[in-house]
């Protein structure tokens, strides 16, 4: 299939960016690009984890914070930073 026509079949348009996440699981995201800077709060039914990093090496932790049980967590994300969520289900409140 032609280029020019691909787009028209997958609903992509070149210089189409995608608008960052309101709602993050499992992964590794960077803030501002794949999810919006602001609060997240998360339900962690198993036990989970998330991270905040400075940069996307993981090697310079901002912040994190880890359960075991089921439980409630939360963390704030600011734009250039890395975040780094495990087993939970994170979503935008502000």
């Amino acid at each position: 299939m032609p280029w020019d026509l691909r787009r028209y079949w997958v609903g992509w348009h070149p210089g189409d960016k995608p608008k960052p996440k309101k709602s993050i699981s499992e992964g590794t995201f960077e803030v501002g690009v794949d999810i919006e800077a602001g609060k997240y709060k998360g339900n962690c039914p198993n036990g989970g984890c998330w991270a905040r990093y400075a940069d996307d090496s993981g090697n310079d932790i901002i912040a994190n914070d880890l359960t075991e049980g089921s439980s409630t967590m939360q963390f704030t994300a600011r734009k250039g930073e890395f975040v780094s969520v495990s087993r939970c289900t994170f979503t935008k409140v502000n």
